[in-house]
């Protein structure tokens, strides 16, 4: 395996916290938890949408939304990520 160093010098310079790297964002975009709140949403289209919840939530997944009948996609819930982003599943 081949190992890279980052090189970089001033204020966006990248930092290493807890073994893993964080380049800062020159165009001032912040994760949740820097934020205090939901900086962005992702969806995603499933054939059924009950057995992805069914294996979320088994896999511990944080839902915010159970599954549930929408009235302009279908069945729908949502779900947060380790990194606090709002994630929506739909068919």
């Amino acid at each position: 395996m081949r190992t890279r160093r980052l090189r970089s010098t001033g204020s966006n310079a990248p930092t290493a916290l807890n073994g893993s790297v964080r380049v800062p964002d020159v165009c001032g975009r912040k994760i949740p938890a820097e934020a205090g709140s939901v900086t962005m949403t992702i969806s995603g289209t499933l054939d059924d949408p009950d057995a992805h919840h069914a294996r979320a939530l088994a896999a511990g997944a944080e839902i915010i939304s159970p599954v549930k009948d929408v009235e302009y996609c279908g069945r729908s819930y949502c779900k947060l990520d380790c990194g606090g982003h709002v994630w929506t599943f739909d068919n």
